[in-house]
């Protein structure tokens, strides 16, 4: 297990694609909808035939793919949402890299690519984005303005009035930032409404490892002018831009002044050992460990330091999927266990 894009150390999305091709993965094996207590994006690997989740002596969700790794049949009780702050970042890195057909037709959509057959301009009614790629084809600025129109009917917190309509205008501007080996170091998602500003700064190691970090939210913004975006939207040329030229200091909010850490460790054959996530005030609350059997990973411990004890162990199979999950909360123990079939 070593630290790649959709685990830990996110490198280039050919690294994912590879894995894609000799495991034969399917969108659904990727999707993180279990272990309820994985870290991060959990990926199921393997000529999975069949995976069932039991907990509590009662199927809780089964699921089953054919040789090709496509999902064919999914039956749950209770499905989760998918959305994981580790991997925003890169789900908006591929769903902007993505590369069309020449053929490929837009109903009402007024779209440009470049030679590459990414978009760089699509246009829907009032609203239009834009990408700018470097030379291989990575992500550099997108940039958005939408106008969505809203209807209100309630007026249950006012006086009886007829239902109205409005407009809202939404500017949003991302930015990508990377190192020489093209991983990616910085994510920058400014938005008309702060409240869904975020940033994420990658600290990595000589070789290429993230070994640290940091995330900024709305909390940590420290401008909330209405037009804030609109005035940094035209001055944003490439990714080297800077929004503390035009506004200083702009994510160090003066109540929110640090962001969220986390580290992580790897052995010397580039494998998750440690993981720890730091609290407001600069100290471990949790921290997750790996352990390996020769090349196999075989164990995953969580401990809370709020409440000094484990909170969740994860046992794998010679695939590296869970078989065996324990969460522990309070006094109490609760088993899931996971049931995999392999096609021959």
């Amino acid at each position: 297990m070593k630290l790649t894009e959709g685990s830990l150390n996110y490198k280039q999305p050919l690294f994912l694609f590879i894995l894609l091709l000799f495991f034969n993965f399917s969108q659904a094996q990727l999707a993180r909808s279990w272990p309820r207590t994985a870290i991060f994006p959990y990926i199921l690997k393997g000529p999975v035939k069949s995976w069932k989740l039991i907990g509590e002596n009662s199927v809780l969700r089964t699921q089953e793919y054919s040789k090709e790794g496509q999902l064919i049949k999914d039956e749950s009780v209770n499905h989760p949402a998918d959305f994981s702050q580790y991997t925003f970042p890169f789900q908006q890195k591929a769903e902007f890299e993505k590369v069309y057909s020449d053929t490929t037709s837009f109903v009402g959509i007024k779209v440009k690519y470049n030679e590459r057959f990414q978009i760089i301009e699509k246009k829907i009614g009032k609203n239009k984005e834009s990408s700018l790629f470097d030379e291989k084809g990575n992500i550099l600025v997108h940039k958005t303005k939408q106008t969505k129109e809203h209807l209100v009917t309630d007026n249950s917190r006012g006086p009886i009035i007829p239902p109205y309509k409005y407009e809202e205008n939404i500017s949003t501007v991302t930015i990508f930032k990377y190192n020489d080996q093209d991983s990616l170091i910085e994510f920058e998602h400014i938005n008309s409404n702060p409240y869904h500003n975020y940033r994420v700064v990658y600290i990595r190691d000589s070789s290429d490892y993230l070994v640290e970090k940091l995330t900024y939210d709305h909390y940590d913004v420290a401008v909330y002018d209405d037009d804030y975006v609109d005035q940094i939207f035209d001055k944003v040329k490439d990714n080297q831009f800077d929004i503390n030229t035009v506004y200083k200091e702009f994510w160090t909010s003066q109540i929110y002044a640090s962001p969220s850490r986390e580290t992580f460790k790897n052995d010397s054959l580039g494998r998750p050992i440690e993981y720890i996530v730091y609290g407001n005030k600069g100290n471990p609350s949790f921290k997750a460990n790996w352990e390996y059997k020769g090349d196999k990973l075989i164990r995953e411990t969580h401990f809370d330091f709020y409440h000094n004890k484990t909170s969740a162990i994860l046992e794998y199979d010679e695939w590296e999927n869970v078989v065996k999950e324990t969460v522990i909360y309070g006094d109490r123990q609760y088993l899931f266990s996971y049931e995999i079939e392999y096609y021959d």
